[in-house]
């Protein structure tokens, strides 16, 4: 099979998602058993463990994962389990010169190897190196990203990722830095969070501020095997209403802005403005600096075509000052690269020339109910000016300071997880072109999690 082409036809035909794994103990529990243990998972990015002895603890489901670098700079994986009692030996993310266990002070080299048993004697020579090592877990890297796989004969990262990378392979998302990190807990099941950001179907109505000039904002999914993209369905003209605008409409003072607009620039101008303030990601400082030159240096008459040939030119440039350049990055593989790409099981990627959006979904504790979401906003940035990472952590999401386009988000998905549990409600119909990307999500986890077809 060429892992580069994508898959319709048969597997677009059944798009019917049942609702119990979305509310089911028992299906989290499988999940637990069958799905996270055998996959490729990401656990941070390298700049968290950037140097000898700092680590990350990753939590997923009942697993526990130390990542870190041994004292020669080797990338480390390690079940987070004292081979004495079981106690963790790590919480959060820091810096350790030895792992130690905080209720018999048994302790343990960056490499896994025991340092220390205390009164290691009494065992009479029964305990080997062998039986204190700290038991290793799969480590290996793409992109900048740390991933792991508790399953000893897993398949290679590179196979297992082959489309991904393909369509990155130019892109050199290993060059970028947080710009912001955030975490909440969410009040719904971990795929309800995954689902709204791997399809862009409800873009329109969720976020319908910007229908009165959004162009043509329908799209259509690309399967590669577990992993999908979804991107534009036509070329996307903005300036004009959305498709779907009599139906949906916008909000009414953001449309009444629009409309007294006068030409195409300001029109552009104002989709991006309000794209940036409703986000705060994606699209960088350099890129609303691009966007205001365009709208200022633009001739009237201007069409469509030359205001954004103008604006990739004025965005190289703005780079180019900042020494920031992705002239490695062909114009063509950034269009195919398209909105959004799903690596399984749990990630969503949202790229730009610059800039990415991320997000990690994933179980929080045994309530299929609630869920972790972590928000990474990465960015490309001049050499020696990377922000230093703070990473914010929320109990409920109402806590902090989102941008638009999030608390939008965010106030569907627990009005999703708990309307799933009406007795009138049987399961989901994706949109078989839209919302492919969901389908296929739900087939491949129904599969590695019930086994069979």
């Amino acid at each position: 099979m060429n892992v580069f082409a994508p898959m319709r036809s048969s597997r677009l035909a059944d798009n019917f998602i049942a609702k119990a794994p979305y509310l089911s103990a028992e299906f989290a529990a499988a999940e637990r058993e069958r799905l996270w243990p055998t996959v490729w998972l990401v656990a941070c990015r390298e700049e968290e463990v950037s140097k000898p002895g700092r680590y990350v603890t990753f939590d997923i489901a009942d697993d526990s994962i130390i990542v870190s670098r041994d004292g020669g700079g080797r990338l480390r994986a390690f079940h987070n389990a004292c081979q004495h009692r079981g106690r963790r030996l790590t919480d959060g993310c820091g810096f350790t010169a030895k792992f130690l266990c905080k209720y018999h002070g048994w302790r343990w080299n960056l490499d896994g190897s025991n340092d220390a048993v205390i009164d290691r004697e009494d065992w009479e020579g029964s305990l080997s190196d062998a039986d204190v090592r700290l038991k290793d877990v799969q480590v290996a890297t793409w992109g900048g990203f740390v991933f792991v796989n508790m399953e000893k004969d897993a398949e290679p990262l590179e196979s297992y990722l082959a489309p991904v990378m393909h369509a990155f392979r130019n892109f050199r998302l290993e060059s970028m830095r947080y710009h912001w990190y955030k975490s909440v807990i969410l009040p719904c099941n971990w795929k309800v969070a995954l689902d709204v950001f791997i399809e862009g179907y409800h873009a329109q109505t969720a976020h319908r501020q910007s229908n009165a000039i959004s162009g043509d904002n329908r799209y259509e999914c690309e399967l590669f095997g577990p992993h999908s993209v979804f991107r534009n369905r036509a070329p996307v003209v903005i300036g004009e209403p959305g498709p779907n605008f009599d139906k949906i409409g916008g909000v009414p003072e953001d449309n009444a802005r629009f409309a007294s607009l006068q030409n195409l620039a300001a029109k552009l101008a104002a989709y991006f403005q309000t794209l940036h303030d409703d986000l705060d990601c994606m699209l960088t400082p350099r890129f609303m600096r691009a966007v205001a030159r365009m709208a200022e240096a633009a001739p009237a008459d201007a069409d469509y075509d030359t205001l954004m040939g103008m604006l990739y030119q004025y965005h190289l440039e703005e780079g180019s000052v900042e020494g920031v350049n992705w002239d490695h990055l062909p114009l063509e593989d950034l269009i195919y690269l398209g909105m959004d790409w799903h690596v399984f099981p749990n990630v969503a990627m949202l790229p730009t020339a610059d800039a990415v959006l991320a997000y990690r979904a994933r179980p929080w504790g045994k309530d299929p109910d609630q869920c972790r979401l972590d928000v990474w906003s990465l960015a490309r940035f001049p050499e020696g000016q990377e922000p230093s990472l703070e990473r914010e952590f929320y109990e409920r999401w109402e806590d902090a300071q989102w941008p638009r386009i999030f608390t939008q988000d965010f106030e569907n998905v627990g009005a999703i997880q708990t309307g799933m549990k009406s007795r009138g409600y049987e399961g989901g119909r994706a949109n078989p072109i839209a919302e492919a990307t969901v389908a296929n999500f739900h087939q491949e986890l129904r599969r590695r999690v019930l086994g069979g077809d």
